[in-house]
């Protein structure tokens, strides 16, 4: 069955994608090639700091990753909602508040996407699919998954008084 939907989504959208578990992850990771832009995308939900305004919670997470790769896709989600404010690393190291909901929802996860370079060649090479999806998952979870502290709440100093 599983094989049969993996052909279909190849077939029908070029996509093809597997979730794995990553002990150290928040949540599942989702690793997803799309063999018509030649991109592999590595994306995983953790949730967001807990007693918090909206902007503490990106900073508390912004702050993990200062060191991440400026490519890094984060989104903010908040409940009931299926897409958030999403916006580069790069970008969000210079201005925060591009990811606080303009409605003022709360922030409950985040989305973080990693897209790679994909191989173009079969076989076993460096350069081949295989070898690069064993690239992908290992650069996401060397640059971000490694960071991240998914259980840890913002400490009483990082928070905004009342």
């Amino acid at each position: 069955m599983r094989r049969l939907q993996t052909v279909t989504s190849l077939v029908e959208t070029g996509r093809m994608s597997a979730e794995i578990r990553v002990p150290s992850a928040g949540g599942p990771v989702l690793i997803e090639a799309d063999l018509r832009t030649g991109q592999i995308e590595t994306t995983t939900e953790i949730p967001a700091a807990e007693r918090a305004r909206p902007l503490t919670r990106v900073q508390w997470l912004l702050r993990q990753l200062a060191e991440a790769p400026p490519e890094l896709r984060i989104e903010a989600l908040s409940p009931r909602r299926t897409a958030g404010p999403c916006d580069l690393l790069k970008n969000l190291q210079a201005e925060p508040g591009l990811l606080v909901p303009e409605d003022g929802a709360q922030i409950t996860s985040f989305r973080l996407t990693l897209p790679t370079g994909m191989g173009t060649k079969r076989g076993v090479e460096e350069t081949g699919f295989v070898r690069s999806v064993d690239i992908a998952m290992d650069r996401f979870h060397r640059e971000v998954l490694r960071v991240l502290r998914v259980d840890a709440s913002p400490s009483p100093e990082a928070s905004p008084s009342r």
